[in-house]
């Protein structure tokens, strides 16, 4: 999928949050039935429910593509002017005193190689990078300033246009708040704009120098504070100089070159007798070459592989989260609704009177453990089978919190650390209103968990004649309002039905 394409997706689900779930649940049904792909193909699912719901209101990602292309632009020729600019102060030359080398290797070799290490460990794994200080800041700052900088435009734009854009500073905080699942995509879209702003710095410096070197009359000479020698000043441009001499070792600046153009400014004068114009000018083919193999031609390839990652992880995007599941499962199964009237969704003509089945395999799992919430009267033998039913898991253990004893439940949380992947299992009765203490509990089974580890909120009813009964419509949205403030993308809500006590 395209990046406005996942955008659109996330907006949407935002803006359903706050919506009826029977009338959701209804019309995405109905854009189900119309997809004629595969099944199995989510993204193509996904993006045909986007496409379908794009002619009743606008979508933000066409938007925030031309805002990214506009700041991709405004990247390049900045960093372009930049470069040509810093080119133009070190190659200065007014007559007085020739233009001192050192300072232009320093920048241009020096400052991209050190550039390029961080770089590198940038891309070290997060339980390595954390161990190295300042490692990932400079991104995470990019990250946040773009962030910020689309939903403050968003805000301006609104005043004077559609209302889609009133949306579009909160989805990108929704992204964010699923920074587990994009992550990737977020980390190689910021590399693909700083390779694009390094790249352009090279382009602009290579075309400012190669212009001062055509149209003025440069001299060139080394000279450092520190005691060094003719020979090994050029051991090191030679070491420099690897990168194109396996080309050209003409390109290479000689020892003669280096000897007669070491300047020393007490004295104003060469050191060496051969420090005539034509020699004094010589260094410019490895300034050039400086340029290109230093900054232009690595950036192009970090650069190109930055987009074509980013393209590659773009289309392989994964598609598993609560939400997405939820989505999944609406357009692909059949409605539920209790004879009521009053519980989740509506018939609908030719379908099955049905729960919709949990997809269970976008999870690799066999069994779950179980926390019974507050007061709920329930066996282990009914728990278990309710879980055999819906799921398809065997029940590792049963565990109940949410009771007067609040140190028990510090002991179930405790006894989560360094547990096992598999999902946990939230059973709670619907009518039984989500408070702070549902909240504080959900947040501090995340912080001990492994962040992707699927939390699933079971909501029951049980009617001691009947079984366990579809929640309310008005409680399932209450938990699902109430649940979504901990923006865990998850975390899943869902009702456990069709299983006789």
């Amino acid at each position: 999928m395209k990046l406005s394409e996942i955008i659109n997706v996330e907006y949407q689900l935002y803006k359903d949050a706050a919506s009826d779930i029977a009338c959701i649940q209804e019309r995405d049904r109905k854009i189900g039935l119309n997809f004629t792909g595969q099944l199995q193909d989510r993204a193509s699912m996904f993006r045909f429910w986007s496409q379908s719901l794009m002619h009743k209101d606008a979508l933000p990602g066409s938007w925030f593509d031309s805002a990214l292309t506009f700041l991709r632009y405004l990247v390049f020729f900045f960093f372009l002017v930049s470069g040509a600019l810093t080119c133009a102060g070190l190659l200065n030359y007014d007559g007085s005193q020739p233009v001192n080398i050192v300072n232009f290797i320093a920048v241009f070799a020096g400052l991209n190689l050190l550039l390029y290490l961080l770089f590198l460990l940038n891309m070290l794994p997060g339980s390595y990078g954390k161990k190295i200080p300042f490692i990932g800041d400079f991104y995470r700052l990019a990250g946040f300033l773009l962030k910020h900088l689309v939903a403050m435009a968003g805000k301006r734009l609104y005043r004077n246009r559609s209302k889609a854009v009133r949306f579009a500073s909160a989805v990108f905080y929704r992204i964010e708040s699923r920074h587990i699942i994009y992550q990737g995509i977020e980390q190689w879209l910021l590399f693909s704009i700083t390779q694009l702003g390094g790249f352009a710095f090279s382009l602009g410096a290579l075309i400012s120098c190669t212009y001062l070197v055509i149209f003025s009359d440069l001299a060139f000479a080394w000279n450092t504070t520190l005691n060094v020698s003719p020979e090994y000043f050029h051991r090191i441009v030679t070491l420099i100089s690897l990168p194109w001499s396996i080309f050209n070792a003409d390109l290479v600046p000689t020892l003669g070159l280096v000897e007669s153009t070491r300047f020393f400014r007490l004295e104003g004068s060469y050191s060496g007798i051969y420090s005539d114009a034509l020699t004094a000018g010589g260094w410019w083919p490895f300034l050039l070459c400086i340029i290109i193999f230093y900054g232009l031609v690595p950036r192009l390839f970090l650069m190109t592989a930055s987009v074509l990652r980013l393209r590659f992880l773009l289309k392989k995007a994964p598609w598993f989260s609560a939400e997405l599941d939820s989505l999944y499962r609406r357009l692909t199964s059949p409605m539920y609704a209790s004879r009521s009237g009053n519980n989740i969704g509506t018939s609908k003509k030719g379908e099955k009177w049905a729960p919709a089945a949990f997809d269970v395999q976008s999870m690799d799992a066999r069994s779950c453990r179980v926390i019974l919430w507050g007061e709920a009267e329930l066996d282990d033998a009914v728990i278990k089978k309710a879980v055999e039913t819906l799921f398809g898991w065997s029940t590792l253990d049963i565990a109940r919190a949410g009771g007067l004893d609040i140190r028990q439940d510090d002991d179930i949380l405790e006894s989560f650390k360094g547990g096992t992947p598999e999902p946990v299992l939230f059973l709670a009765e619907s009518w039984e209103a989500p408070g702070r203490a549902v909240l504080y509990f959900l947040s501090s089974l995340r912080n001990i968990t492994d962040k992707e580890q699927r939390i699933i909120v079971g909501l029951i009813n049980i009617d001691h004649e009947k079984g366990f009964m579809a929640p309310a419509r008005a409680d399932w949205q209450n938990w699902h309002e109430t649940v979504s403030r901990l923006n865990d993308p998850f975390i899943a809500i869902e009702p456990v039905t069709g299983v006789m006590k």
